[in-house]
């Protein structure tokens, strides 16, 4: 399968400032307004061939792959796979029909144009500096998909290709101010904001597939399909920090950060949650849908912790922490849990050594668990997490000349798998190992 991707954004922008002097106080107001259209599309080249030597997928059987849980079984010798295909391309059977489904499910148009106009003021008066102001933004949203509908219980059965077009728009007013206060070594930092982020085009694409079926004297709905309707994620967020420079190339900081969000995304098994009736034109009697939707609300407050010093001698040591303690609810559940995709604890740690031709540096990352998504809303035994995560990767550079440049990295020096499960760490979702990675490379600047 290949695929053509385009995405052009087209923006114009206008901004006025006007320079305010009231004495000690030094400030400016600006005001503007702000255009952008973005368009996406995506047309998909699907082949789909049949064999008629009968191949079988044993005939192309290589060693199995490395599976710490036990004996795999044997894996697939992909090259060897691809290049039978492409040596018997022209004998295979090229299904034209299948071909052209899969294709035109995948492809989809969508259209963003977001106008923005803003109003800000800065405001400085010895230590301080305070920036505040309000912007309103204004999204239309239209996107055109295919969904790929079987219908075994109204209709015939056959594939058929329907399209699904969307359009939507809404509003935001989003204010914030900004203050800092500097001291001596100090500096203090606070803030009030609102913000937006848009769900991404692929949770928008209202193409999928649905199958509806017969068995046994009920109706049964299959489907995976995307979420056109989706709001974007507003938050509203409160944040305090103080950072000391005690002299040289050094620098400490902590800071406290307080979230109140609605529409969060999710993906998981909505069939409890939406009108299956309208989807297929009449009463359903077991389903599985797959979609992302918007969660409820989440509130989550956090606090962060970095240092970093550079000693005369070349050695340097950098390190940040942060601490989230999070819940949210989520739609068709009485239960608050942690919100998705935020682990209680991340860290990052680094050491290394530097002057101007030899920079070496060993740094380790950790990750808490966190909740990746939801195979059943109502069920919580299902929920999927991604288990904690420690990688530790090592690179260096040589300047071997003032043009010359040597760079090593070493990533996943430990071989840390990637795991997720369901509900509880017995009960396996997915499990990977990548191995470590070694990339050694040269620059070459002429100038």
């Amino acid at each position: 399968m290949d695929g053509d991707a385009e995405d052009e954004s087209h923006n114009v922008k206008f901004k006025m400032t006007r320079d305010l002097f009231l004495g000690p106080y030094n400030g400016d107001v600006s005001l503007g307004v702000s255009y952008r259209a973005r368009e996406k599309t995506y047309e998909a080249d699907v082949g789909i061939y049949g064999d008629p030597a009968g191949s079988l997928l044993t005939d192309f059987e290589s060693r199995p792959p490395r599976y710490s849980f036990g004996r795999f079984g044997p894996g697939i010798d992909a090259d060897s796979l691809r290049a039978y295909f492409e040596r018997n391309r022209d004998s295979l059977d090229f299904d034209e029909e299948d071909s052209l489904i899969a294709a035109n499910v995948a492809n989809y148009e969508m259209n963003e144009d977001v106008t923005a106009a803003f109003l800000m003021s800065t405001f400085e008066s010895g230590g301080w500096r305070v920036v505040y102001g309000v912007r309103y933004e204004d999204t239309d949203f239209d996107a055109l998909g295919t969904r790929l509908v079987v219908d075994d219980v109204t209709g015939n059965g056959d594939p058929m290709l329907v399209p699904a077009p969307f359009e939507n728009s809404y509003d935001n007013w989003l204010p914030s101010v900004n203050v800092r206060w500097e001291t001596g070594n100090l500096v203090f930092r606070g803030a009030a904001t609102m913000t937006i982020a848009r769900p991404n085009f692929a949770e928008l694409s209202p193409g999928g597939e649905i199958e509806f079926e017969e068995d046994g004297g009920e109706t049964e709905l299959s489907a995976e399909i995307g979420n056109p309707e989706l709001d974007p994620v507003e938050s509203t967020n409160l944040d305090l920090g103080v950072e000391w420079y005690p002299g040289g190339l050094a620098v400490f900081s902590a800071g406290i950060f307080y979230k109140d969000i609605d529409n969060f995304v999710v993906i998981a098994d909505v069939a409890e949650q939406i009108d299956l009736e309208g989807l297929v034109g009449q009463p359903v009697d077991d389903a599985e849908v797959i979609q992302p939707i918007n969660g409820d609300s989440a509130e989550l407050f956090g606090i962060e912790l970095a240092a970093v010093k550079q000693f005369e001698n070349g050695l340097f040591l950098s390190a940040n922490g942060t601490y989230v303690d999070s819940e949210a609810s989520f739609p068709g559940r009485d239960d608050k849990g942690m919100l998705p995709r935020t682990p209680e604890w991340v860290w990052n740690g680094a050491i290394g050594w530097e002057n101007r031709f030899l920079s070496v540096r060993l740094a380790a990352t950790y990750r808490d668990i966190s909740l990746q998504g939801f195979e059943e809303l109502d069920d919580p035994a299902f929920d999927v997490y991604q288990d904690e995560h420690t990688q530790v990767d090592l690179s260096a550079k040589w300047n071997i000349t003032d043009q010359l440049q040597l760079a090593f990295t070493a990533n996943n020096l430990t071989d840390e798998p990637f795991y997720a499960y369901f509900g509880s760490r017995s009960y396996n979702a997915q499990y990977e190992e990548y191995g470590r990675t070694y990339a050694l490379g040269i620059k070459y600047t002429p100038f």
